[in-house]
């Protein structure tokens, strides 16, 4: 009995560990946007270590603006006529000028 019960725990504790979170269409709204930046000097704080209560000191970072990244209708890239199927678009626009796209194609299920 106590080993069966033991599985049926570890069974459920790596269900959880293999799990993603699921984003809802919902939650996705147009018009939305957003700054990226990257970090340099990370390699100096020891990243590596997880778990409860452990502090990275990040101090000696620098945040660099990256770019942008905005929340699209397909309507409004340049993309729609040839993606018909796709009805969300991500523009990521970095600093300095080049622009990328990722588009989806949000269901309510």
């Amino acid at each position: 009995m106590k080993k069966t019960v033991t599985f049926i725990i570890l069974l459920l504790l790596v269900t959880n560990l293999f799990s993603q979170p699921i984003l809802m269409s919902d939650s996705l709204l147009t018009g939305r946007s957003f700054n990226l930046f990257s970090l340099n000097n990370v390699n100096i704080s020891n990243i590596t270590i997880t778990g409860e209560n452990v502090l990275w000191d990040l101090s000696s970072t620098t945040a660099t603006l990256a770019g942008t990244a905005e929340f699209l209708d397909m309507a409004d890239t340049p993309y729609e006529s040839e993606y018909p199927e796709a009805n969300f678009a991500m523009k990521f626009t970095q600093t300095g000028g080049a622009t990328n796209y990722s588009l989806f194609s949000l269901t309510s299920s």
